[in-house]
């Protein structure tokens, strides 16, 4: 079993892996069967290359068993892990549906009109839930975006892939002790950038942002490499949405004011808090949020093939035993908007260190950053070293 694209046919324990969906840095998702339950379900497994690695069967693990604690709605359900023959894997729910990135995707491509007010308000209070339960658990999800909200097949929103997530009890073994943190740099949060210890709020960021990008069909910021993200969401203004759609009034600039801010602590409360202040300054101005529901997160998605979990598209770079980086991020860098362009991305991998090595290289980077941004880094900003597309 070493071929993670060659699988269909085989079995794992009792599971039947019947159709390849996807395949990322981690390893791949098939679309399976369990006979003992007679249903179809999404079996993710790890690449063989990353079973020797402990770090890399913790994470596996500690997804499934985070995620199977996890009893919510709009949490994809996990119903079984293991390994065989030094394969490992996690059965989740099949879900039918197409991530927000597929619908996003879509809809660039037809034209089509954004959801409605009252159709993204629904679909990020389903987060917001989800979102807020898990914290309430003491865990992170620390990587929200598009490809990560999933639908089934009536239309309900549904978060996956808490392989990163990180748990804050105090007792638990923590895969971050090393200093890795993990995201993607369109929806990191300031802090993230800097290093910084993830609370709630990085989250609260995420959704933030994408809440943005569904209203306005465009990001808060848009960058090409890492060290302009980080200087775009550690320092430069927060975008006023009004401005590019005058219809919904000055009254949600204060809910992203809020939402987006630099600083964690300035945030809301909770995801729900953002939802219900962003819901009551939408509702405000009925003659532009109330526009006609479009179906957008219900209707079928031509061609769009056995939607499921993605799995991970980060990948590891081995490290170097002379390297003295002794903190690094591993991040996803969106080759553009997701939803200003129907090209297919490729995803990165980036390190970054917390310690000043190799120093020329550091040099170009920001330099470079500073000569697109025209702005001085700030303080304790981290610094791209190297990047491997993914």
């Amino acid at each position: 079993m070493q071929n993670l694209s060659n699988l269909s046919g085989q079995k794992l324990g009792q599971f039947e892996l019947r159709s390849l969906i996807g395949v990322g840095g981690m390893g791949a998702v098939y679309r399976g069967y369990q006979p003992s339950l007679d249903r179809d379900v999404a079996i993710k497994v790890l690449s063989p290359e990353l079973t020797e690695d402990g770090q890399y069967i913790d994470r596996f693990t500690r997804e499934a068993l985070v995620v199977a604690r996890l009893e919510h709605p709009n949490i994809v359900p996990v119903y079984d892990y293991g390994t065989v023959d030094n394969v490992s894997y996690v059965v989740m729910r099949l879900l039918t549906g197409g991530s927000l990135q597929d619908r996003l995707k879509y809809l660039k491509q037809n034209e089509t009109k954004l959801p409605s007010a009252d159709e993204i308000l629904s679909v990020l209070r389903q987060l917001a839930g989800a979102l807020d339960y898990a914290h309430q658990h003491h865990i992170i999800h620390r990587d929200i975006k598009p490809s990560n909200i999933m639908f089934d097949s009536i239309g309900t929103a549904m978060l996956v892939d808490f392989g990163i997530a990180r748990i804050l009890e105090q007792n638990a073994t923590r895969f971050t002790s090393a200093g890795i943190a993990v995201g993607t740099a369109q929806y990191m949060a300031p802090e993230q950038f800097r290093d910084e210890e993830p609370t709630p709020a990085v989250d609260q960021y995420a959704m933030g942002v994408m809440a943005f990008s569904l209203l306005t069909g465009n990001a808060p910021y848009e960058a090409s490499n890492l060290a302009a993200y980080a200087l775009k969401h550690v320092q430069d203004p927060i975008p006023k949405l009004s401005e590019k759609r005058p219809e919904l009034g000055t009254e949600v600039d204060a809910v992203f004011e809020k939402i987006l801010a630099k600083r964690p602590e300035d945030r809301f409360v909770s995801v729900t808090a953002f939802v219900d202040a962003l819901e009551q300054a939408l509702l405000s101005r009925s003659d532009g949020a109330a526009n006609p529901p479009t179906n957008f997160f219900k209707m079928p998605l031509p061609g769009l093939k056995n939607a499921q979990p993605t799995p991970s598209s980060q990948r590891a770079i081995p490290r170097d035993s002379s390297s003295q980086i002794s903190a690094r991020t591993l991040v996803d860098i969106p080759a553009t908007n997701e939803l200003t362009s129907a090209r297919s991305r490729k995803g990165g991998l980036i390190i970054i260190s917390a310690v000043i090595v190799l120093m020329v290289m550091v040099a170009g980077v920001i330099g470079f950053a500073i000569a697109e941004s025209q702005q001085e880094p700030p303080s304790g900003l981290l610094v791209a070293l190297g990047m491997v597309p993914g």
